[in-house]
């Protein structure tokens, strides 16, 4: 991630690395600061993430280092990362 430009992200600890985007979906790197957390959020047309460091959990579980999350389409959550994370998403594409 060394020549990647984080941007800020939707709240506050959040920054985001877009990496492509078109009709079909958006691929971006997020990053947690340890203690954030983001708003409740829908997924209108599904995400998946690929846990690349640290961990995130929401109403649903725990997710860490090396997982792999599907949120189906018109799915809804809160992220929390206590420790901090960097996570690969692919986001409105489902």
């Amino acid at each position: 991630t060394a020549g990647v430009v984080f941007e800020p992200g939707m709240a506050s600890g959040l920054t985001r690395a877009p990496l492509h985007s078109d009709l079909d979906g958006d691929v971006v790197l997020l990053r947690f600061s340890p203690g954030t957390a983001t708003g409740h959020h829908e997924h209108e047309r599904g995400e998946e993430f690929f846990v690349l460091e640290g961990g995130v959990q929401d109403e649903l579980g725990s997710y860490m280092l090396h997982d792999w999350v599907r949120q189906p389409s018109d799915s809804t959550h809160s992220v929390t990362s206590p420790h901090g994370c960097l996570f690969f998403t692919f986001a409105h594409h489902l």
